[in-house]
């Protein structure tokens, strides 16, 4: 073949040659959607065309890696499986985990930030345990939008498993046997005690050089601590109560504070959350109540709730519980009291 008529790119990188190769663009046409009924990302109150990347199937990104399924999205990004075609030609095939994030300037964490908050992850202490238990960063590169002209921050990251939410589903009446749950939580412990101490990271804020301390409304409804609530400011302790939280998702199938779950009812209620949380706990210490912005909203000068009546009687640990007893039901809710 003469040289003049061989692509560039293998002209000046005959390497590439060794590389393995990208996949065909499908020829199969997928039917058409209807325009008026929105999908996946596309239901986010955050999602605009103009600042979503128009991923495609068979797409190349960076020269590198071929998008070949969608795995997801958040109301801030989409995320892709891809093939690394980077890799020669006698190995395996690798596929990779591709993030990309929307380009709007008002996403929680700008693209720099959450790069520079995933590398202090991967390096922070690999001889920690809990690193093994945390999710890495493999690569990171911009993309061009062709309609806004800016740049999307892409993260390429190994594949995972489903998440814990499915993979319970894998089980009887999707709750997970108590013997399996142990260990998950070990691991879940494990990769938290990593965050907060060799990395000084709470799971939705970061500070990188000390001790944490943060104001704002964090956590999901339901799994939102009561300093977090209160607007007391919060730190490492707010993870742990949120991981409390979830293990009802987890033994039980639902979650603990079902009554307040968007979920299930049609608005949440700081005030009826609190009544929960007293039910189960008793009055909040008088620390939280005295430097919590909102008390004054929820609780009287004495600490008691402003409306007591929300209370419910019958709302107990021990209530709580349908799918263990005895020994492990009894060491389960000295767990959870601690």
């Amino acid at each position: 073949m003469n040289t003049m008529r061989r692509p560039l790119s293998l002209v000046f990188n005959p390497l590439k040659l060794l590389r393995q190769p990208a996949w065909p663009h499908p020829t199969a046409i997928a039917p058409k959607l209807d325009l008026s009924q929105p999908v996946e990302e596309k239901n986010s109150p955050y999602y605009d065309p103009l600042y979503f990347y128009p991923a495609r199937l068979g797409e190349v990104l960076h020269n590198r890696y071929q998008l070949v399924n969608k795995l997801g999205h958040g109301s801030r990004a989409t995320v892709w499986l891809a093939k690394d075609l980077h890799r020669w030609r006698w190995l395996e095939e690798k596929y990779v985990a591709v993030k990309i994030n929307s380009n709007h300037d008002t996403r929680k964490f700008s693209g720099d930030s959450e790069i520079n908050i995933l590398r202090h992850i991967s390096t922070a202490n690999p001889r920690h345990i809990g690193w093994h238990f945390t999710r890495h960063l493999l690569d990171t590169f911009l993309v061009q939008n062709p309609t806004s002209k800016k740049p999307h921050a892409c993260l390429v990251f190994e594949p995972l498993r489903e998440s814990l939410g499915r993979y319970c589903r894998r089980w009887e009446d999707g709750v997970m046997p108590p013997e399996i749950f142990r260990i998950v939580l070990q691991i879940i412990l494990q990769a938290l005690d990593y965050l907060h101490s060799e990395c000084h990271i709470i799971h939705t804020a970061v500070r990188g050089d000390g001790p944490v301390n943060h104001d704002g409304c964090i956590q999901a409804e339901v799994y939102r601590a009561p300093e977090v609530v209160l607007d007391k400011g919060y730190s490492y302790s707010a993870d742990i109560w949120s991981l409390g939280v979830m293990l009802w998702d987890f033994l039980e199938g639902r979650t603990l504070f079902q009554d307040v779950d968007p979920l299930h009812v049609e608005e949440y209620y700081d005030e009826q959350h609190l009544a929960l949380i007293t039910a189960l706990l008793g009055p909040p210490p008088k620390d939280l109540l005295d430097k919590g912005k909102r008390t004054s909203m929820f609780y009287k000068s004495d600490g008691t709730l402003q409306n007591p009546s929300l209370i419910p009687e019958d709302f107990t640990f021990q209530n709580t519980i349908c799918n263990m007893s005895g020994e492990w039901k009894r060491r389960f809710i000295n767990f959870v009291q601690r």
